[in-house]
């Protein structure tokens, strides 16, 4: 399976996401980093920064800080990473298989529907 789509899965499963959408958001990500191993923050868009503060919480990114101290003062960048790894292991978790519909009612017994007077 390529990065792309072993990407794409886990996005699927961790956000509940449509796979279309999955493979949208998959492909934006990768094609932001182009290749590199990190990625600066200073060229993000606010909502792919959105995006990539949320992919960390759930481990799938991570983000280191460098500070310069110039002229001006102190100046910090921050560089994003994806987490190949955190990618991989969400990927072959166990999916559990959940009924997409199920109804509660049709298992309850005739009794349950009698009511006391």
């Amino acid at each position: 399976m390529s990065a792309p789509d072993r990407f794409a899965r886990t996005l699927a499963r961790e956000f509940d996401m449509a796979r279309d959408e999955a493979h949208e958001l998959a492909e934006a990500v990768l094609e932001t980093f182009d290749g590199a191993d990190e990625l600066c923050d200073e060229g993000l868009d606010a909502g792919l920064r959105s995006v990539f503060y949320t992919l960390e919480r759930r481990r799938l990114m991570t983000f280191r800080r460098v500070e310069i101290q110039g002229d001006e003062g102190l100046r910090r960048s921050f560089f994003w990473k994806l987490r190949l790894e955190g990618i991989d292991e969400a990927a072959r978790a166990v999916a559990f298989d959940v009924p997409e519909f199920q109804d509660v009612y049709a298992s309850l017994p005739a009794e349950a529907w009698q009511h006391a007077t």
